[in-house]
């Protein structure tokens, strides 16, 4: 091959080495986009973290260690139906512990929560009593019944907020 034959072959070694270098000029371009467009994902993921912390640290979270003991031990001997009246500030749920000597105790919750919103709810708890929960919204009232046609009954209502 001469210099002319081997000029021509160079050049077109050269020729393709060029076009695979703007094809990778290519893909790396293309390559950043991506990482840019990543980036700026990120950016407004963390943003958006922040601000529902920033929500989160402004709610009151129901959980165990927000409660309060509206009635303690409270106890009837005899018959009992009915019990009271009461005005919750928070959002969260009432624990009702009735325990009986040889009834069939229920519990019943009724109350219109702060939108309009009507609950209803009987649990019949057997025999021995037992506990009964029944969540609650920001209220102004809501009534407690405690129902046992044949027994002496003891109860405790908590109320975590």
């Amino acid at each position: 091959m001469g210099i002319g034959g081997t000029a021509a072959f160079y050049s077109s070694v050269v020729s393709d080495k060029n076009d695979t270098i703007s094809s990778r000029d290519i893909q790396i371009h293309s390559l950043n986009y991506t990482i840019t467009y990543q980036y700026s994902t990120i950016s407004s993921l963390k943003n958006q973290v922040e601000s529902l912390q920033d929500q989160a640290a402004n709610l009151h979270v129901c959980n165990a260690e927000n409660f309060t003991i509206l009635v303690n031990n409270a106890s009837c001997g005899g018959p009992v139906t009915g019990w009271g009246h009461l005005n919750l500030l928070y959002a969260g749920y009432i624990s009702v512990l009735v325990l009986s000597n040889n009834g069939s105790p229920s519990v019943e919750v009724f109350y219109d929560d702060a939108n309009g919103i009507y609950f209803h709810q009987k649990i019949n708890l057997g025999s021995q009593g037992g506990t009964a929960i029944f969540p609650v919204s920001t209220l102004e009232w809501i009534d407690i019944n405690i129902n046992d046609a044949s027994a002496d009954v003891t109860w405790t209502i908590t109320y975590y907020h």
